[in-house]
């Protein structure tokens, strides 16, 4: 059995991407090709995307209006956290969670965390432990942590927001969370 050869530009640049910063032709020649059996899925994909997201933000909005109640009451600082995270074309996407912790916190926790993991001395790695049924090193009691952020991050509910980067076209509903892309301009 042969292996096709790939179809690239002869003199092999980097080829712009739609949203700025470039990638090699000859490790993804499929990128450039554009065909109507790749648009409609895209289509149909960001379509679902949109319906899902605004679904779930009208459905869970009395659930939004208790968390952001709760994280205003119980504690100093905006109800969002904004964390920058890398997305499709390598271009930066803002991802929205819950704030869960107190604003403006020293580093002394994960710096212990980190110690504590570096020192413990048992020679193996958290891999190899996972594999022998030990239980891996975990931050706990974290005193950062707001008693409400503590509820929000055991059922996943400081995630919501992200329903909003959903309905802007950063991220997907569907390839799970860690899924950022980039839909091109319509």
């Amino acid at each position: 059995m042969s292996v096709p050869e790939l179809q690239c530009p002869s003199d092999n640049k980097p080829t712009p991407t739609p949203y700025g910063g470039y990638f090699n032709t000859r490790l993804y020649p499929d990128v450039t090709r554009k065909t109507v059996a790749k648009e409609i899925p895209r289509f149909i994909k960001r379509g679902v995307d949109i319906a899902g997201s605004l679904s779930w933000l009208v459905i869970l909005s009395p659930v939004f209006l208790a968390i952001v109640l709760g994280i205003k009451l119980t504690s100093k600082g905006p109800v969002l956290f904004k964390q920058h995270r890398l997305g499709r074309w390598g271009k930066t996407v803002t991802s929205l969670k819950f704030r869960s912790m107190y604003v403006s916190n020293g580093e002394s926790s994960p710096k212990e965390y980190v110690t504590k993991f570096i020192t413990r001395g048992t020679g193996t790695s958290p891999a190899e432990e996972r594999k022998r049924g030990e239980v891996v090193f975990k931050m706990a009691g974290d005193r950062r942590i707001t008693p409400l952020g503590n509820l929000l991050r055991k059922t996943c509910m400081d995630e919501l927001p992200q329903l909003i980067n959903v309905l802007k076209g950063e991220i997907s509903l569907v390839g799970g969370p860690a899924t950022y892309t980039q839909h091109p301009p319509a």
